[in-house]
């Protein structure tokens, strides 16, 4: 299953960035793609044209006004990408200035915090989305778990997956990407405190994108069965419930973080209720049930 797999390790060096997306300035200090190729296409054209066809396929009759956080996939577009833009595709013509990514690590554990880039922009075939530094700052500066390092972002692909969707509905957005490569309850919350402080006193229209994927590789009903607990948990808006979900191993989801984190911030920021958009796993998408599947999400807290 190459489209969920993870990605492994690779040397990345930074490449010489292209123009924003829509024109914007060159960025000088330039995350490359790792995941082209490989999660999504490496072609500029068909990549635009995959991502435009997700969204008008999974396009909503009416978009929900005051959507504070989207909850999405991170696996190759091939499997997740229709469940990726159920949830972008809440915004409508919304163009947020700026998408806080919030990701898992799958390459380095909890002695790593929660980690911040330091790069001005990350690239994807589409050009390079700029960093929204000032963010990116005020957050590290105000919750200690955060640690300001690109080490945890080289060979990442759970943010850079985002980024397309994000490059077509928003050309001009910035993005603020943390990894978590620590999952804990009690960083989570006092970084998802700490991101909505930030978020409102940097001003402007921002959107949280929480990127998680559910259990993997087991039989198909035992996911089934281990992935709605997830959705149950989710639909009480209650980080402790997902938390407990996951220690009592009643749910399996690879950003436990991550999603604590999107909750706090969200329900600081005014988001009253959660709304599951599509739950699905790899044998639902392929046909193809025999063999262990990975489990897929969309959702959204809105006002």
């Amino acid at each position: 299953m190459a489209g969920a797999a993870v990605l492994a390790a690779a040397t990345c060096k930074k490449a010489a960035p292209p123009p924003v997306e829509g024109g914007g300035a060159t960025v000088p200090n330039v995350k490359a793609a790792v995941a082209a190729g490989q999660f999504y296409s490496g072609d500029a054209d068909e990549l635009r044209r995959a991502v435009r066809g997700y969204l008008d396929a999974a396009k909503p009759e009416g978009a929900p006004a005051g959507v504070v956080a989207l909850f999405t996939p991170h696996a190759g577009y091939e499997y997740s990408g229709l469940i990726a833009a159920a949830a972008y595709g809440q915004l409508g013509d919304r163009k947020p200035n700026t998408f806080v990514v919030l990701a898992p690590s799958h390459h380095y554990g909890p002695e790593a915090g929660i980690a911040a880039p330091t790069y001005d922009g990350f690239a994807t075939p589409l050009g390079t989305v700029p960093v929204d530094r000032a963010l990116v700052e005020a957050v590290t500066a105000a919750c200690s778990a955060v640690t300001a390092g690109d080490a945890p972002f080289e060979a990442e692909h759970a943010v850079e997956v985002q980024l397309p969707f994000i490059q077509v509905l928003a050309p001009a957005a910035a993005v603020a990407p943390f990894v978590f490569c620590r999952q804990d309850e009690e960083a989570a919350t006092a970084f998802g405190h700490a991101l909505a402080r930030a978020i409102r006193e940097r001003g402007g229209d921002v959107v949280i994108v929480c990127t998680c994927d559910l259990s993997h590789y087991h039989p198909y009903e035992d996911a089934r069965t281990l992935d709605g607990e997830f959705v149950r948990a989710f639909k009480t808006f209650d980080a402790a419930a997902v938390t407990a979900a996951v220690a009592a191993a009643r749910t399996e989801i690879d950003a436990p973080g991550p999603v604590v984190a999107a909750f706090t911030a969200a329900r600081d920021l005014g988001a009253e209720k959660t709304l599951v958009l599509v739950q699905r796993n790899s044998g639902d998408v392929t046909g193809d049930a025999s063999a262990g599947v990975v489990g897929y999400f969309a959702g959204a807290a809105v006002k």
